[in-house]
């Protein structure tokens, strides 16, 4: 910011400056008649007035002001995941908030399209920029972008809502079960077949009869004991 000010002699002119009426010390050069504020922040914001008088003299000062409004672009303080999945005929909300100076104004886009409550009323954006669908249905599924937009600037993030009905659902869990009930089979069938072959190796080795060897004269027999 500058203050220009005109006066003779020039040698006796002097600048000031105030801030919401507090006297500003930093950020002055060229004689104090330029201000600079680097790296702005929210709380810089104000009304800045320059004062010229001349120094030793009757004649009033004149003074300038102005406001300075510094300004935020937008930033998301909640984001949607990237991937959601919801029921048919329930309610979902997709979140997505922001901040900023002033603050931003969220839009919502499905495939590329504005999204209008109006025109589909199970459609509402609630207070704080999320969106909610009522009664899902399976054309709802798409993708959905919020952008948040101010006059600083714009940002956007998106997320895929996928529609399923209970009866994928239930064949999913189904299909995850199978599994894991096939394997119980087979381990009690491989354990069926353990002890089987352990009471048919008992069974054997419990009527399995002593041999005995007889000898007469130089030829050997064979017969089972008593």
């Amino acid at each position: 910011m500058e203050c220009v000010a005109n006066a003779r002699p020039l040698i006796k002119l002097s600048i000031s400056w105030r801030k919401d009426g507090v006297p500003v010390r930093s950020g002055l050069s060229d004689f104090n008649r330029r201000l600079t504020l680097l790296s702005p922040t929210i709380a810089d914001s104000g009304f800045y007035e320059c004062e010229a008088e001349l120094r030793s003299s009757s004649v009033p000062s004149v003074s300038a002001g102005a406001f300075l409004h510094v300004l935020e672009p937008p930033q998301f303080v909640k984001e949607p995941e990237k991937h959601i999945t919801a029921e048919m005929e329930k309610v979902v909300d997709i979140p997505c908030q922001a901040k900023g100076v002033p603050q931003p104004d969220i839009v919502w886009y499905k495939d590329a399209v504005p999204i209008s409550p109006l025109k589909n009323p199970r459609y509402h954006v609630l207070a704080g920029g999320s969106l909610q669908i009522n009664g899902l249905l399976p054309d709802d599924t798409g993708m959905f972008q919020c952008f948040a937009r101010n006059a600083a600037g714009e940002v956007q993030t998106n997320t895929y809502l996928a529609v399923t009905t209970s009866t994928t659902t239930n064949s999913n869990a189904r299909r995850n079960k199978a599994p894991e009930k096939s394997r119980t089979s087979a381990l009690k069938a491989r354990e069926g077949l353990t002890e089987l072959r352990l009471d048919t190796a008992s069974k054997a080795s419990n009527t399995s009869e002593p041999m005995s060897r007889w000898s007469r004269g130089t030829k050997g027999q064979h017969g089972q004991g008593c």
